[in-house]
């Protein structure tokens, strides 16, 4: 990471989102001293019992605060994220009032319907951004695979990540651990890869050197 304090920006549709696919990254430009800012899109609860909208900000606020981001939260329900003017217009005010840049967005090709309508949102609104890099969020395939070709070493923040999941309490229970099996594991395979002992992978749209 540079020396110079850059604007960072993390887009998730979920409390959890941003942790699982770049969590270490994030607290790795909050340890560089960078303004890192997490927007999160939805309120995140879902299903009879499962989360409820209260309990994930609860945790999702826990989650910011291990990581050391400022966060942002958007207010929408849940499934309800759509790829529509009204969704660009506010990702783009927020854009320009933050002046990233580098923005952190989930995978296009993600599994689910509300990663993919914020991710093609945030391509529009922060198309004038110098960084965009794509994270991946779970282990689902689909017709368009996750190609990390940007890579970032995080093995000395890999336990602030892992912390920062552990906080989403009620997730933690409903997979049963295997969150942190998985994202252990895809991270520390990458960083053997690497030479390092974890890091984080991205599809890169673009990146200014």
């Amino acid at each position: 990471m540079s020396s110079k304090r850059n604007a960072v920006l993390a887009l998730g549709a979920h409390f959890d989102d941003a942790e699982l696919g770049c969590g270490g990254t994030l607290a790795k430009h909050a340890r560089a001293g960078d303004a890192v800012t997490l927007y999160v899109a939805t309120r995140s609860g879902f299903g009879e019992g499962a989360r409820s909208d209260a309990t994930a900000a609860a945790e999702g606020r826990k989650a910011a605060a291990v990581l050391g981001v400022k966060l942002i939260e958007g207010g929408r329900d849940t499934f309800s994220l759509r790829y529509e003017d009204a969704f660009v217009l506010e990702l783009r005010d927020l854009v320009d009032k933050l002046k990233p840049t580098t923005v952190y967005l989930p995978f296009t090709g993600d599994a689910h319907q509300d990663h993919r309508a914020l991710a093609r949102t945030a391509l529009s609104a922060a198309r004038h951004c110098p960084n965009l890099l794509m994270y991946r969020i779970n282990w689902h395939d689909t017709e368009e695979p996750f190609v990390p070709r940007h890579f970032v070493d995080v093995s000395a923040t890999m336990p602030v990540k892992l912390r920062a999941l552990r906080t989403h309490a009620s997730e933690m229970k409903r997979t049963k651990g295997s969150w942190l099996e998985w994202v252990t594991q895809r991270d520390r395979l990458d960083g053997m890869r690497l030479g390092v002992r974890y890091a984080e992978g991205f599809a890169a749209v673009r990146t200014l050197a």
